[in-house]
């Protein structure tokens, strides 16, 4: 499967850099650990394989987190019949806590796609916490990735691909949490922790400005 995995990302990033064109900023910056975990923004189903493409080296190790509707998507079971995929269900942040003890390296999405899928346009989406929880009970390395241009290349609920577009992918500074062990993290410091985690997200691009919340106060990011 090892194999398999390797040989259809090959393909894949292969098609994906002669018809696109692709540009991946901060490799250097991929720390050298066990585990870690990938946060990106969320605006196109490209945004997949963006992530495989900065992160091929790491691709044996990867597992990515989805929602339970994109896991019953039957067009999309030949990706989960090749690649490993944690589908958000009871159990999942134990199962992810598992797998990064393991060794392997989780992406998620805190945005979600109902963010730029959904067809109600209007509706507001709250961002998801599950990243804050793996975050703060767990300790290990968060890589905060910006991808730019995916949702121009293949817009929301289209099929029709824009190839003049470039795609960007910045990978920013690892950034990590102090473990909390003694109680589990309220709603509200989960909230700020997401925060927190889309800021760096955001400042992905832009390594030179300094980090600020929503409010405009700076944040001290926890280097690793």
């Amino acid at each position: 499967m090892l194999f398999l995995r390797k040989f259809a990302y090959f393909i894949l990033v292969n098609s994906l850099h002669s018809n696109f064109k692709v540009t991946v900023r901060g490799v250097e910056k991929i720390p050298d650990c066990l585990a870690a975990m990938i946060v990106a923004n969320h605006s196109s189903y490209l945004d997949v394989f963006m992530l495989g493409i900065a992160f091929y080296g790491q691709l044996p190790k990867i597992r990515w987190v989805i929602s339970k509707e994109n896991y019953d998507l039957w067009y999309l079971r030949w990706f989960y019949a090749i690649f490993r995929v944690i589908p958000v269900t009871k159990g999942t942040t134990e199962k992810i806590r598992e797998a990064m003890t393991e060794g392997c390296w989780i992406i998620m999405f805190p945005e979600g796609a109902k963010q730029w899928c959904s067809r109600r346009k209007r509706k507001q989406y709250r961002l998801r916490t599950g990243a804050a929880v793996i975050a703060l009970s767990t300790g290990f390395p968060i890589i905060p990735v910006l991808i730019q241009g995916a949702d121009k290349v293949l817009p929301p609920r289209s099929f029709r691909l824009n190839k003049r577009q470039p795609i960007t992918v910045s990978i920013g500074q690892s950034f990590s949490y102090s473990p909390v062990k003694d109680a589990l993290p309220d709603q509200d410091q989960l909230r700020k922790v997401t925060a927190e985690v889309m800021q760096h997200i955001r400042h992905a691009a832009t390594p030179s400005l300094p980090l600020a919340n929503n409010s405009g106060e700076a944040l001290q990011p926890r280097v690793t």
